[in-house]
């Protein structure tokens, strides 16, 4: 099956593709744990449930930005290929 076919068929998710792997990756993700678990201790439940909204709007916008990133990135690379396909001249 063709990537077009698969668009069409609704089974093409670029988004779940795209996942952190790697070293970094995981260094960035252990120590993100460890800095909640901290928070956990330092601050009260009320404190800590506002932290935890923080990062839920803190992660609503960073889908928005990598969603419109994609979009323009997506748009840029049809515009570059329409644009390799004029004749030299």
């Amino acid at each position: 099956m063709g990537r077009l076919e698969e668009l069409y068929g609704g089974e093409l998710y670029p988004d779940e593709r795209i996942n952190g792997h790697g070293p970094e990756y995981e260094e960035i993700r252990e120590n993100l744990d460890k800095i909640w678990e901290e928070l956990k201790k330092l601050l009260t439940e009320e404190g800590y449930a506002m932290v935890e909204k923080l990062e839920e709007e803190t992660r609503r916008m960073e889908a928005l930005r990598n969603r419109e990133g994609f979009i323009y990135g997506f748009r840029l690379a049809v515009q570059l290929i329409l644009e390799g396909m004029q004749p030299l001249g």
